[in-house]
């Protein structure tokens, strides 16, 4: 109903011979603005201030998933933009979903290597698309190469 009140309200304004170009368009101006501040304002407040549930969710599902999620996945599940994701995770985290789930399945890695599991089998395991994938991101989050870092663990554990 306060649509529609606006609308003829803007309409009346608009078509008003008596008002000068600048007062029409400061009208639809503050008109649609005081429309669309409702929708606007979700998408560009503080993260912390509208979506920790939403955030907690997401960090969850990471954590539970066995493949790396799409940010179309992760805003159908938690009904926010991409976008919004993407600065949730820059503002709390400082760095965006992707590079999370890529930590994320690292940190696990490093786990299961110290375990011995096999890294051709990890790969697949941690949903990286192949083990070449896999041994890259690796090297690149840890300097170091998946067998070379489970090698080096194998003999702390011998030692001990």
């Amino acid at each position: 109903m306060m649509h529609l009140d606006a609308h003829c309200c803007l309409n009346s304004q608009l078509f008003d011979t008596a008002l000068s170009y600048w007062e029409k368009e400061q009208t639809l101006i503050t008109t649609l603005t005081e429309l669309l501040f409702p929708y606007i304002q979700l998408e560009f407040l503080a993260p912390q201030h509208y979506a920790q549930q939403e955030f907690k969710q997401l960090l969850s599902m990471i954590q539970d998933a066995d493949v790396f999620l799409s940010l179309e996945q992760m805003s159908q599940e938690v009904q926010l933009s991409r976008y919004a994701i993407i600065r949730l995770f820059k503002s709390s985290l400082g760095m965006t979903p992707h590079a999370y789930q890529l930590n994320h399945k690292i940190n696990d890695a490093r786990t299961f290597l110290k375990q011995g599991m096999d890294i051709a089998q990890l790969s697949y395991t941690l949903g990286f698309s192949d083990q070449s994938h896999f041994h890259r991101v690796f090297k690149n989050l840890t300097g170091t190469t998946p067998k070379l870092y489970q090698k080096q663990h194998r003999a702390i554990l011998s030692k001990s």
